[in-house]
């Protein structure tokens, strides 16, 4: 008898769970203290999940339907107040989350909306909007007194636009344009009465050309020349520094090798899941299946993190078999090191989790 394999690999984002029997669930942290318990019906999660702190404290209430989880929730600190919460009002899903003294944090709609950060004070800090789940538009930041500090224009979840910076006093600081997260074109640099003060170009993000400095009647100071980053002139005491635009995007995803030229996270979670999918399928040896006896359809579920250094880390494999198992852990092991996850402007552990699913044919050797 021959066996032909055909091998097929589909990299998803998914929760990583397995079927249970129906009714009440229970899990224990190794100190058998109760971490998680819900009910299922019909083999899914169903109705009201409860998950506790370490020292058990509720951590978080949320609800599934027919094991769909739904948005409403409500997240605790270990203390008992409340740190995050999404409710439904007038037909849109609100989410709130608090500083650990109470203060509101931030309110935003999801997916599409307003979002809005606060400082522990009370004062306005953030306010932008999204758009498909990514941000759109004018982002704005305030000064700590209330004033517009900054204003950065998004475009499908990236930076892309105009980015002004201002004074206290309202005045315009300096104006400049980004051109898919880069700096391009002209910068104009002005003091805090309004006098032009410097202006120049960028060539991603580099200074390029002429920056030229001027004094308070518009008379020209020096010229400081450049040729993609690097100074064609040496005889200048003034230190030109590039500006920082801030960055408002609140979380973003891994980056692939080979996805850097893709900018909002949506097309970062497809170029990462074609790269982790050619990986996969270039290096997962499918004999390892042959005399096993398997047939028909299997499927190996295998979920990780990637850490803060973006190396793929705490591996684990579910499967009809420990080999296949084995064999999936040590693929994964072997992923090349991505720039990690991104939240808040840190970087953070990221889980994964993806199937490999083999169509394991038996053929009998023709007459």
């Amino acid at each position: 008898m021959v066996k032909n394999l055909i091998f097929l690999i589909f990299i998803i984002c998914f929760q990583f769970s397995f079927a249970q029997v129906d009714g009440n669930f229970e899990a224990f942290f190794e100190d058998g203290q109760l971490k998680t318990q819900g009910q299922y019906k019909n083999k899914k999660k169903d109705g009201e999940w409860r998950s506790y702190h370490p020292n058990g404290q509720l951590a978080q209430v949320y609800t599934y339907t027919d094991g769909k989880r739904n948005r409403e929730y409500t997240s605790f600190f270990v203390d008992g107040k409340v740190s995050r919460e999404t409710k439904k009002v007038d037909n849109e899903y609100i989410t709130k989350g608090y500083y650990e003294g109470g203060p509101l944090f931030y309110e935003r709609i999801i997916p599409d909306g307003f979002y809005k950060e606060y400082l522990e004070s009370g004062g306005l800090k953030i306010e932008s909007n999204y758009v498909d789940g990514e941000l759109s538009g004018v982002w704005k930041q305030f000064y700590d007194t209330g004033e517009l500090q900054w204003t950065v224009y998004y475009k499908n979840g990236y930076r892309d636009g105009e980015y002004r910076s201002y004074y206290k006093n309202g005045q315009l600081n300096l104006e400049g344009r980004l051109r898919k997260e880069k700096k391009n074109g002209a910068e104009k640099r002005y003091s805090e009465n309004g006098q032009l003060v410097w202006s120049g170009d960028y060539k991603a993000d580099k200074f390029h050309k002429n920056w030229v400095q001027y004094d308070a009647s518009g008379k020209v100071l020096e010229v400081q020349k450049f040729d993609n980053g690097r100074a064609l002139s040496s005889d200048s005491n003034t230190i030109l520094t590039p500006t920082i635009v801030p960055e408002g995007a609140l979380e973003k995803v891994p980056v692939y090798p080979g996805c850097e030229d893709k900018y909002s996270n949506r097309d970062r979670r497809k170029c990462m899941s074609d790269g982790i999918s050619q990986f996969v399928r270039t290096r997962f040896n499918p004999n390892v299946a042959l005399g096993l006896g398997l047939s028909q359809s299997q499927r190996i579920f295998v979920k990780f993190e990637i850490n803060k250094e973006g190396e793929a880390v705490n591996i684990q494999a579910r499967g009809p078999h420990p080999v296949l198992e084995k064999e999936a852990v040590w693929v994964i092991e072997f992923l090349p090191k991505m720039q990690p996850g991104i939240q808040r402007g840190e970087p953070v552990v990221v889980p994964y989790s993806l199937p490999i699913v083999f169509n394991v044919r038996e053929n009998k050797p023709k007459k």
